[in-house]
């Protein structure tokens, strides 16, 4: 069986010019390789693991050989010092180079943290390892990896979606009070705070348990009497008004049936995997 270095050498050496690759997208090159060789063929390209750092899946080894050009690309091997491989790797790895190499440091990153096996894992500072097992059985899920790609894009616009609405929701309490015509009330930095963790929690939620996640039509706003509105239209819509007095009204639609009930504010903040739970994400 090749080392991750021989395989790497041999994704390095198949990228076309005028691409080339730097560490961070030759590391996610190779856990898409580890991932789809698993899926495909049922057993490991190589015997080395990836832990889940910040910037997504990594091979420490690769890290450290390749960390001194920082983020330049990483030169070509010599032909003479590639390690032979099979016919059906060497084409298996030319169909994967040619497919991902132009995608870029940021989006190849931001798919990989969308994908279960780092966003399940990933806890800061802490390098847990991601198992062959898991890889496997996450890059089932997709037919070719064009499929993963596609995936990957709707993944990346619903996250950029989240950010701005993420934005959204801090910039709300500045609206002042006078923002609708009458009495009204802006949404307090505490109100705006657990909106904001509920809504980033989901994301990380979603991302952790599903491939090919259904995502929900996101509606937002004030409350004229003080407080901020989150509505989650899918087939089982989730209402959620979190009111400037700490007091968060719940509502979720199941088959034509209402589940409403309320909770302080803190209580909910300490809960979010209940409504998660319930909201089937």
């Amino acid at each position: 069986m090749p080392t991750i270095f021989d395989i790497a050498d041999h994704i390095l050496a198949q990228t076309p010019a005028p691409y080339g690759l730097t560490n961070r997208e030759l590391q996610k090159l190779l856990y898409l390789a580890q991932g789809f060789h698993l899926a495909q063929f049922g057993e490991p390209l190589f015997q080395e693991d990836f832990q889940a750092w910040k910037h997504g899946p990594v091979n420490s080894g690769i890290f450290h050989k390749y960390k001194h050009l920082g983020y330049y690309d990483i030169n070509k091997p010599k032909s003479e010092v590639l390690k032979p491989i099979s016919e059906k790797t060497a084409a298996f790895i030319l169909a994967l180079t040619l497919t991902f190499c132009t995608i870029g440091s940021y989006k190849l990153i931001e798919y990989s943290h969308a994908d279960i096996p780092w966003a399940s894992k990933y806890i800061p500072d802490q390098n847990v390892y991601l198992s062959k097992p898991d890889l496997k059985t996450y890059f089932e899920n997709f037919a070719s990896f064009e499929d993963y790609k596609a995936a990957a894009e709707q993944k990346l616009q619903f996250h950029e979606l989240i950010l701005s609405r993420l934005k959204y929701l801090r910039d709300l309490p500045q609206i002042g009070n006078a923002w609708i015509s009458g009495q009204a009330a802006a949404p307090t930095e505490r109100t705006s705070e657990v909106a904001v963790g509920f809504l980033s929690g989901l994301e990380r939620q979603l991302f952790s348990n599903h491939a090919k996640p259904i995502y929900p039509k996101l509606i937002m706003g004030p409350i004229p009497t003080g407080g901020i509105s989150l509505e989650f239209v899918s087939d089982n819509p989730t209402y959620l008004n979190f009111h400037n007095s700490e007091l968060v009204e719940v509502e979720f639609e199941k088959d034509g049936h209402f589940e409403e009930y309320e909770i302080p504010l803190g209580q909910f903040e300490e809960n979010f995997a209940e409504v998660y739970g319930k909201m089937s994400v």
